[in-house]
């Protein structure tokens, strides 16, 4: 038998306003590596793997 739990986050307004930093500059990061994965296969049809982005 499997037991699920939830716990939900309470943060006060310090922690709030730093989750919402660290969210928007992993999205920024993402989209940064998602475009430069897109315009290296548009221009030499070669495929950058996430070990290449991340060294």
């Amino acid at each position: 038998m499997f037991r699920a739990y939830k716990f939900r986050l309470e943060p006060n307004v310090n922690q709030t306003r730093e989750l919402e930093i660290a969210l928007e500059s992993h999205r920024r990061l993402y989209n940064a590596c998602l475009e430069q994965r897109k315009s290296a296969y548009e221009a030499e049809q070669k495929s950058v793997k996430y070990t290449d982005q991340s060294a």
